[in-house]
C-alpha cells in the first residue's frame, strides 16, 4: 500500500522518496547493430549508400528487396536515436537507357525522369522513406572527365582511339586469384571482358573502359578525347562527386592555418586510416571538418 501522504498516478507512486515506477523499466538494449554477424556500432551520424537504378524500365522485385532492406536498416538506426543520411544514385547515362528511349521514341532524360517517378511511387506504396540525396550521373560527367584524366596522368589508364581504359592486370595480380578464377568471378557478377583486337580499344582482357565514344544517335558530352560519353557512370559518378566535395571542403576556411593545426588534422585522419583502413571514415572526417582535415585526407590518400 502507498505510504501516508503519497498518491497513485499512471506512472507510479509519488511520495516523500520521489517517484517509484509502476512497472519495471525495459531492459537496456545494446547500442550496436549486427549485420552479417559483425557488430555495427550506432553512434553519431550513419551515412548509408544504396546502389540505385538505371531508370529505363518498371520497378521489379529485385528493386523492392534492395530498397526495403536498406530502409529497414535506416529505420532501426533511427529508432536507436542515430541521425541517418541515405543516398541512392540514379544512373541516367547508360546504353540500356538510350536504347530503351530510342525504342519508345523519347528523349533519354524524359524516360529517366519518368522511371524515377515510377520508382518513387512504388517505393512509397511499400512505405520506403525518401532518400536524402539522389545524385544523377549526368550531373557529374565533368567530374568523371577529371577522374579519367587523373588516371591517365598517373599511368593507371591509357587512351586509345578516343577512349580511356583502366589497366586491370595489376589488380588481378594483386587479388591472388588465378586468371581462370578471376574470369569466372567476373562473369558471375555480370562483367563482360573486352576482346582485345582491332576495333575493340582494349589492350588486355582485364582492362576496364572508363570513357568511351558515343554511338551515332546517342547523347554525347565533350571531353579531351573527343565528343564522347562516360561509359561507366555507375562506377565513377560517386567517386567524381566525392572528390569534388572533398576539394571544396579543403578550400573551406577552418580556423587558423598553422603547422600545428595541419599536423593535428593529419593525425586525426591517419587514425581513421589505421583503424582497419577506414578510407570512408577518413573522407567523412575530411569533408565534415574541412580545411586542414580535408587537405590531410587528400594528401594521405594521394589524391593531389
Amino acid at each position: 500500500m502507498p505510504a501516508s501522504g503519497s498518491r497513485l498516478s499512471a506512472s507510479g507512486v509519488v511520495g516523500e522518496a520521489g517517484r517509484v515506477p509502476a512497472r519495471d523499466p525495459e531492459p537496456a538494449r545494446s547500442a550496436g547493430l549486427r549485420l552479417a554477424g559483425r557488430p555495427l556500432p550506432l553512434v553519431g551520424t550513419a551515412r548509408v549508400y544504396v546502389c540505385g537504378i538505371t531508370p529505363y524500365d518498371v520497378t521489379h522485385l529485385g528493386h523492392a528487396a534492395t530498397f526495403v532492406w536498406a530502409d529497414t536498416v535506416a529505420a532501426v538506426a533511427r529508432a536507436m536515436g542515430v541521425d541517418v543520411r541515405v543516398a541512392r544514385n540514379v544512373t541516367d547515362v547508360d546504353d540500356v537507357l538510350f536504347d530503351a528511349a530510342a525504342r519508345g521514341g523519347l528523349p533519354y532524360d524524359e524516360l529517366a525522369l519518368t522511371g524515377e517517378y515510377r520508382l518513387e511511387r512504388d517505393l512509397g506504396a511499400l512505405a520506403v522513406q525518401r532518400v536524402d540525396e539522389a545524385p544523377r550521373a549526368r550531373a557529374h560527367v565533368g567530374a568523371v572527365v577529371e577522374l579519367a584524366a587523373a588516371l591517365l596522368a598517373t599511368g593507371a589508364a591509357y587512351e586509345r582511339d578516343g577512349e580511356v581504359w583502366f589497366r586491370g592486370e595489376a589488380t588481378v595480380a594483386a587479388s591472388g586469384l588465378s586468371e581462370e578464377e578471376a574470369l569466372r568471378r567476373s562473369e558471375l557478377f555480370g562483367d563482360t571482358a573486352p576482346a582485345p583486337g582491332p576495333g575493340s580499344g582494349a589492350g588486355s582482357v582485364w582492362d576496364v573502359p572508363v570513357w568511351r565514344r558515343s554511338g551515332a544517335d546517342a547523347p554525347a558530352w565533350p571531353s579531351p578525347w573527343g565528343r564522347d560519353w562516360a561509359y561507366a557512370p555507375d562506377r565513377l559518378e560517386a567517386a567524381g562527386d566525392r572528390l569534388a566535395r572533398l576539394y571544396a571542403a579543403a578550400a573551406r576556411p577552418a580556423g587558423t592555418r598553422s603547422a600545428e593545426v595541419e599536423a593535428s588534422a593529419r593525425g586525426a585522419v591517419l587514425d581513421r586510416l589505421l583503424d582497419d583502413l577506414d578510407v570512408s571514415g577518413a573522407l567523412d572526417l575530411g569533408e565534415a571538418e574541412g580545411g586542414a582535415s580535408a587537405r590531410a585526407a587528400l594528401s594521405l590518400l594521394r589524391l593531389v
